[in-house]
């Protein structure tokens, strides 16, 4: 009768073991995706934000395409996130370099992005998404923050 008792015992346990470990694992999972993904994110919106300051201080339009090819191609290069993270506004950069203001402001690109789990590795379980938002910076070196004269003068701050 106590041999039956502990069998009866260890089913038990081990049905309400195993699916708090699967949650568990399964949590974690997904955790680690999301930090990656924000990983990946973050990387594309700075990268988008340094490239827009190879244009022409000023040059709107060119600095804007710089910025939306770099965050582009970063964010979507061949990663296993990139079939998950899906643009929902495009990168948008601001600051005084655009305008052709001399200032140390720094340039700010934000996009939001969404994270969807279910098309991830655990996405039979977990089938909801994240948006993600976030600020990359890039400050435009001393040589763009001076103004350049053609009569050889040398720049001027």
């Amino acid at each position: 009768m106590s041999r039956r008792r502990e069998r009866a015992q260890a089913v038990i346990e081990t049905a309400l073991v195993i699916p708090i470990m699967l949650i568990l694992t399964f949590g974690f999972i997904g955790l680690m995706i999301e930090v990656k993904a924000t990983s990946e994110y973050r990387l594309a919106l700075n990268m988008a934000a340094e490239a827009s300051l190879r244009a022409p201080r000023g040059d709107m339009a060119q600095s804007r395409q710089l910025a939306a090819f770099a965050f582009d191609h970063t964010l979507n290069p061949y990663g296993s996130e990139s079939n998950m993270l899906h643009v929902v506004d495009p990168v948008n950069c601001s600051g005084d370099y655009y305008a052709g203001i001399e200032s140390s402001q720094p340039v700010t690109c934000t996009a939001n992005v969404q994270l969807d789990f279910s098309r991830s590795v655990i996405g039979f379980v977990w089938q909801s998404s994240v948006t993600m938002h976030a600020t990359g910076i890039a400050r435009p070196s001393e040589h763009r923050r001076c103004v350049q004269y053609l009569s050889g003068d040398g720049p001027t701050c």
